[in-house]
């Protein structure tokens, strides 16, 4: 599974277009298909082994999503470092004694502005006349 994901990356990298029925894209998915069909072996699979294939297959439609899409990125490094902020003032103060729900709310806010190439203030100002209009 790990080299499968490997070579998934490396054709994103390769790719200069992105069109579904590209015949590296199919053989990926031929490939998944492949190894979640493998029975698993019957002399004690692990726990571990059996959950990961289970979740596999449930999010088997969203496993290589980024070999369509050009702005989905083939790792969730972007989610990790918007994350790294809660998580240093987490542990810096301790722990939120109240208001973390709503700080969470704005950082990702904010962060999605910055990563839309949005003014912060400007997407507040829409947001704000749009609830005004719709009272």
């Amino acid at each position: 599974m790990k080299e499968l994901f490997q070579e998934a990356m490396k054709l994103k990298q390769e790719a200069s277009f992105y069109d579904p029925k590209d015949h590296g894209t199919l053989a990926i998915e031929r490939k998944l298909d492949d190894l979640l069909a493998q029975p698993l072996d019957k002399n004690s699979p692990s726990k571990k082994t059996i959950v990961f294939k289970k979740t596999m297959k449930k999010h088997r439609g969203y496993l290589f999503t980024f070999l369509y899409h050009v702005e989905v990125p083939p790792d969730n490094n972007g989610s990790e470092r918007v994350i790294r902020n809660f998580k240093v003032k987490l542990k810096v103060s301790g722990q939120f004694k109240t208001g973390h729900h709503i700080f969470a709310k704005l950082r990702s806010f904010a962060d999605t502005c910055a990563k839309q190439s949005v003014p912060i203030f400007k997407a507040m100002n829409i947001i704000a006349n749009d609830r005004v209009a719709t009272e």
